[in-house]
C-alpha cells in the first residue's frame, strides 16, 4: 500500500475545499434570488446543484493528488497545479459575481473563462495521467450545462 503524501493532499484539496466553502456562503445569502429567475425547460431541480458540485471538486482533488503524485517532471507538474489554482479561483469568482453581486452578464463571461480554464486544466491532466484527466470530464459536462443556463437566463427572458 502506498503511503499517503500530505503535501500532495494539502495541495489538492485545499483550494477546492476553500472555493467550495468561500462559495456557498455567496449561494446561501442568494442576493439574486435564484428561484425567481426565469430558467430554461432543461433546469435540474435544485437539491442537484449541491450534489453535482460535491461531486465535482471531489473529483478535482482527486485528480489533482494523482498529478502531484505521479508527475516526475518539476515543469508539468507545476503547470497542472498552477492551472487548478487559478481553475479554482475563476471557479470562486464565478459564484461571487452571478450569486454575490448578481452580475448575470459578468458571471456568463467569468463562466465561459472557467470552461477554458477546466479544458486546460484538463489538457494539462493528460499528460500525466489519463484517469486523472478523465475525472475532469465531469466538470467539464456540468460546465456546459452551467453555461446552457446561463446564456438562457441572461437572453431568455
Amino acid at each position: 500500500m502506498k503511503k499517503i503524501k500530505i503535501k500532495s493532499l494539502l495541495k489538492s484539496f485545499i483550494p477546492a475545499l476553500l472555493a467550495a466553502s468561500l462559495g456557498s456562503i455567496f449561494v446561501y445569502l442568494d442576493y439574486v434570488d435564484y428561484d425567481s429567475l426565469v430558467k430554461p425547460f432543461l433546469n435540474p431541480p435544485k437539491i442537484v446543484f449541491p450534489i453535482a458540485w460535491t461531486i465535482i471538486y471531489i473529483a478535482c482533488m482527486i485528480a489533482t493528488y494523482i498529478v502531484d503524485v505521479k508527475e516526475d517532471d518539476k515543469e508539468l507538474k507545476q503547470k497542472c497545479i498552477i492551472n487548478y489554482y487559478i481553475n479554482m479561483f475563476i471557479n470562486l469568482i464565478w459564484t461571487v459575481s452571478f450569486f454575490g453581486l448578481g452580475q448575470l452578464v459578468v458571471g456568463l463571461i467569468v463562466l465561459i473563462l472557467l470552461y477554458f480554464s477546466t479544458l486546460s486544466m484538463f489538457l494539462s491532466y493528460r499528460k500525466v495521467n489519463k484517469w486523472a484527466s478523465n475525472l475532469i470530464i465531469i466538470y467539464l459536462l456540468w460546465l456546459l450545462l452551467a453555461l446552457y443556463l446561463n446564456i438562457c437566463i441572461v437572453f431568455v427572458k
